[in-house]
């Protein structure tokens, strides 16, 4: 990784126009003082000095401008980064979020089905448990009346047959 090292040349280079606005301010100042010593003049001298006082005055405005306005591209270079800096924040953030929902979606799904196998598990174990149910029943109706199990076990499987099928009416 290279580092970003301030060379003299590169100190100069952003140092330099600054020096040169300050002394052209310094001596616009000095230049306004000679006026006011010579302000006795003669007229053709006064109408010269005059000239020569507008274009120093254009030189002085835009050093003065150069100044100002590095200060105000300043402010509105880092209005400018700071707002960039929100805006990428931002869509970091909106990033993040979207990531979140595609999460929980795929949570969701996974759980959903889950929840089906397990409701499919269920129904199947339901089936074999009615078919197992029907065929007991079937098994002991064709003994007629003899009992297979001791006591009322012959009415408590017609109840869990007759159960079955409530609870499976689609199953044959």
């Amino acid at each position: 990784m290279t580092e970003n090292k301030v060379t003299p040349l590169d100190y100069l280079k952003y140092i330099l126009p600054f020096l040169i606005a300050i002394g052209v301010l310094v001596a616009y100042v000095y230049f306004v003082m000679f006026l006011l010593d010579e302000i006795k003049a003669e007229n053709n001298d006064w109408a010269r000095m005059m000239i020569l006082f507008s274009s120093v005055e254009a030189i002085v405005f835009a050093a003065a401008g150069f100044l100002f306005g590095q200060q105000i591209n300043k402010k509105r270079a880092e209005k400018a980064e700071e707002a960039e800096k929100e805006a990428k924040d931002e869509k970091k953030e909106i990033k993040e979020e979207k990531k979140a929902v595609e999460m929980e979606k795929k949570i969701s799904k996974a759980e959903e089905r889950k929840a089906k196998e397990e409701v499919l598990d269920i129904r199947n174990k339901g089936y074999e448990l009615k078919k197992d149910i029907e065929a007991l029943n079937k098994i002991q109706g064709a003994l007629g009346a003899q009992n297979l199990t001791s006591g009322n076990r012959g009415s408590e499987m017609q109840e869990l047959a007759e159960k079955a099928k409530r609870y499976f009416p689609d199953m044959k």
